[in-house]
């Protein structure tokens, strides 16, 4: 996290790293809690909080001590990463709207293979039969057709 920005204060029984822009804030407790006042949500080991509110946060995370490291270093990594996320406007509050750089983006340009679905569903759509209309007889299985198949 300091690698991307975010700075360090040391304290006697704490860490705490703060992100370059102050709205977000990792805590973590050097002693470990009472395992039952974790479980409880009374106290947490790790405190992962973001927003403008420094005692009250318009998000956080906690871990416990039994976290395993490796999703608390997975969540900071992603945290601290500064690449933009694409968002839905409509997916954020009004609060976190408030705080972030929306920049609209143009819709994805239809990949092959998007352009062969949607190829395939025109023809099936194009072959559906319509109401009042006889449905086509199958042709009869040919020898060489019924090899493989098992007889019922």
């Amino acid at each position: 996290m300091t690698a991307a920005g975010w700075q360090h204060d040391r304290r006697a029984w704490t860490d705490e790293l703060t992100a370059p822009d102050s709205l977000a804030r990792l805590t973590y407790e050097h002693l470990a809690p009472d395992h039952q006042s974790e479980i409880a949500g009374h106290h947490s080991r790790w405190w992962l909080r973001g927003g403008t509110g420094r005692r009250f946060p318009d998000w956080y995370v906690t871990f416990t001590t039994h976290t395993p490291t490796q999703l608390i270093t997975a969540t900071t990594t992603a945290i601290a990463d500064p690449t933009p996320v694409t968002r839905y406007a409509r997916e954020l509050s009004l609060l976190t709207r408030n705080h972030a750089q929306l920049t609209p983006i143009p819709p994805p340009i239809p990949t092959p293979l998007d352009v062969r679905r949607a190829q395939a569903a025109r023809a099936r759509t194009a072959t559906t039969q319509r109401p009042g209309t006889a449905a086509p007889r199958p042709a009869p299985l040919s020898p060489t057709a019924a090899v493989g198949r098992r007889a019922r």
